[in-house]
């Protein structure tokens, strides 16, 4: 299961990052272009930077 957040601030991002790790086995941070409500440059093939 992918979920996605998007963070536009790095207290934010933090805050997610916390929030997120309670929860998920793996927690990766992909920086990326939200157009829309639509990630436009996400590809599934390229690992992000795992957070923790």
């Amino acid at each position: 299961m992918l979920l996605a957040v998007a963070a536009d601030a790095p207290a934010r991002r933090d805050s997610a990052i916390e929030i997120l790790s309670e929860y998920a086995d793996e927690v990766e941070e992909i920086e990326g272009t939200l157009r829309d409500g639509d990630w436009v440059d996400f590809d599934p093939l390229q690992p992000g930077k795992t957070i923790g």
